[in-house]
């Protein structure tokens, strides 16, 4: 399981989309993944969404 995971919603710590977070977890073969931005919870709708059409 990925942990500390941050998209671009998180100002300063990330740099990845939730979708380029979602296909980095899948191209190396992980089951889980957390969303942890930091201050914000604006990408977890989407994040929820796209993993669910990925799974």
């Amino acid at each position: 399981m990925f942990l500390n995971c941050h998209t671009y919603f998180s100002l300063r710590y990330g740099t990845l989309s939730e979708e380029e977070l979602i296909d980095l977890a899948i191209q190396n073969k992980q089951s889980c993944i957390a969303l942890t931005d930091i201050n914000n919870t604006s990408a977890c709708l989407k994040f929820i969404s796209k993993a669910k059409e990925k799974k």
